[in-house]
């Protein structure tokens, strides 16, 4: 715009041609009579250039005060409408307004979603969705029926029943094996009583012998009594030796007995073992049976059905050659936004930064959410960092694969003051730059540090005040201390905060 550059008002040039008068008439001598008309002649033809390079001058002027450039005659050898001072536009510093943002393409995907395949192979008996049908978490989807499956749950289910009747079995020879001990226990009791008893009878008859014996050789009695007395002695005696034996045969038939209780629990633990086996075997069979039955792994919409699944049809198992799935199923609503991040940016980026993703299927509707997930590394082939924006989606208005653009806040906007990209000059790689400023009615060139710019507005860390006023084109070839009038003043607008911005 012709506002935006230096408006120069000239005058035009009046410094005269200089023309050598004709010598005085008290001077002339003969033969100078022609040489009135020869310099007559040669003022004439420097009056007529005189006139020439004066207009094409004043048009040069306007042309230059047109287009907002400033000439020559405009910084010192000519003078301007007011008194010889150029007219520049300025402007004063805005504040605030320069937040950091990237604004990059993003794709919009399910939360979550799942390609459902068959674990086993069997014929389809129900498809209870299709494309598009809203499931809740463990709905049943697709069931298939397997002979040989529900075949194999039956013969489990009589393995468990067996090996349950087996363990009933093993607990019965346990209790009957403990029964045994305690009768074989009272066994060993009477043995024991009877080998007692036997040792004291043969005691007994033992001291009677002798009382008989000392009798007899006194002959106080019978040699008769004697041989009585002591076959009465022998015959205890061997009475002890038979209860003896009988005490040690009750114990060992409570040690057999303790054995065979022994035999009895570890049948009784094969048994249990063996209904643990039976049980194991049924659960993988029931298992299987149950991958017949395809749920829903979580609340969703059903996003692809396969062509070849229709009730009737015969599905391979994945493992089996089976390369398409039966079915998708995608959770939505909860989706997640894809941004690659360029390299520029990546630095800048960090969890919970607020992020706002436009989606041009629907018009550009705009959906607020929060930098969720970090890649924390870069693609070599593109030196791009996956970013994920998680948008709630209670409508279902976002669909997986939409496409958007994601404009995050990488930076808050800061306070510090902002001038039109073009007042800059003189930047240097450190982050300095010059800015001409009018004060006094003169201009003066003022050193600056220099912070984001958008492109058309710069941030300003230091060097300017707020109410400076700064030209809005500067002209370096200006000197410091040039006469100026300033236009009527205009405060830059702060950029809007969906403005994209870079550091």
């Amino acid at each position: 715009m012709a506002s935006d550059h230096i408006v120069v008002e000239t005058q035009p040039v009046t410094t005269p041609a200089t023309v050598r008068s004709p010598a005085p008439a008290a001077h002339r001598g003969r033969g100078m009579g022609m040489w009135p008309l020869v310099l007559l002649a040669i003022a004439g033809l420097g009056a007529g250039g005189y006139l020439l390079v004066g207009k094409d001058r004043e048009k040069a002027a306007e042309h230059a005060t047109g287009a907002g450039h400033a000439t020559p005659a405009a910084h010192g050898e000519g003078g301007s409408s007011s008194g010889g001072s150029l007219r520049v536009q300025t402007t004063r510093p805005a504040r605030g307004g320069m937040e950091q943002t990237t604004d990059q393409p993003g794709t919009v995907r399910a939360f979550d979603f799942a390609d459902l395949f068959a674990k086993v192979s069997g014929y389809v008996k129900e498809l209870k969705v299709d494309r598009g049908s809203r499931v809740e978490e463990g709905d049943l989807l697709v069931e298939l029926y397997v002979p040989e499956l529900v075949a194999a749950v039956k013969q489990a289910e009589a393995q468990l029943d067996r090996s349950k009747a087996g363990v009933v079995q093993a607990e019965a020879r346990v209790t009957t094996a403990k029964e045994k001990i305690n009768a074989k226990l009272a066994f060993e009791k009477e043995a024991e009583a009877k080998w007692r008893a036997a040792t004291a009878w043969r005691d007994y008859r033992d001291k009677q012998y002798i009382r008989i014996s000392e009798l007899v050789a006194r002959n106080a009695v019978e040699e008769r009594l004697k041989d009585e007395a002591k076959d009465e002695s022998e015959k205890a005696s061997a009475d002890v030796y038979a209860a003896e034996a009988g005490k040690m045969t009750a114990k060992a038939e409570v040690a057999e007995a303790r054995a065979e209780l022994a035999q009895a629990n570890a049948d009784l633990v094969g048994a249990k073992a063996e209904v643990e086996v039976s049980q194991a075997n049924l659960a993988r069979e029931t298992a299987l049976e149950q991958y017949t039955h395809i749920r829903s792994p979580y609340k969703g919409v059903v996003t692809f059905r396969g062509e070849a699944v229709h009730k009737g049809a015969f599905i391979r198992s994945a493992d089996q050659g089976a390369t398409e799935q039966m079915l998708t199923v995608a959770r939505d609503d909860l989706m997640r936004t894809i941004v690659p991040v360029p390299d520029r940016d990546v630095a800048f980026v960090n969890l919970g930064d607020p992020a706002i993703v436009r989606v041009d299927a629907l018009n550009g509707r705009e959906f607020k959410g929060k930098v969720s997930r970090i890649a924390d590394s870069e693609d070599i082939n593109d030196r791009t960092m996956r970013v994920e924006v998680d948008l709630p989606n209670p409508k279902h208005l976002l669909r997986d694969g939409m496409f958007g653009r994601a404009q995050i806040i990488l930076e808050k906007a800061t306070t510090n003051l902002t001038v039109p990209s073009s007042s800059i000059i003189d930047r240097d790689p450190t982050g300095k730059g010059t800015v001409q400023i009018v004060r006094g009615g003169k201009v003066y060139h003022q050193t600056v540090e220099i912070g984001r710019d958008t492109g058309t507005t710069t941030e300003i860390l230091s060097g300017l005040q707020a109410d400076s006023e700064v030209l809005v084109q500067p002209d370096s070839t200006m000197a410091d201390g040039t006469a100026v009038q300033t236009d009527s003043k205009q405060v830059v607008e702060a950029p809007k905060k969906d403005e994209p911005s870079h550091s």
